[in-house]
């Protein structure tokens, strides 16, 4: 039987970002476009402060995944 070849598989966790763009961009710049089919990025508590419109949320998550072909959230502290 032909073996099968594992795929590097990237894994990034972030947390509580607050909606700081400037970081998220920063984040994104180290990460890179490259291989973006083979990473996953995990953020968990909160992406925004309380007065965060929707938009907001939907531009930083957009951001996220231009680097990551998969981007979860999971809410809450």
């Amino acid at each position: 039987m032909p073996q099968r070849r594992l795929k590097k598989l990237e894994l990034i966790a972030i947390s509580d970002i607050y909606g700081d763009v400037l970081r998220v961009k920063g984040l994104t710049s180290i990460i890179g476009e490259a291989e973006r089919e083979n990473r996953i990025i995990v953020i968990a508590g909160d992406i925004t402060r309380g007065d965060a419109s929707e938009k907001s949320v939907k531009d930083l998550m957009e951001m996220l995944s231009e680097t990551c072909k998969y981007v979860f959230y999971v809410p809450g502290d």
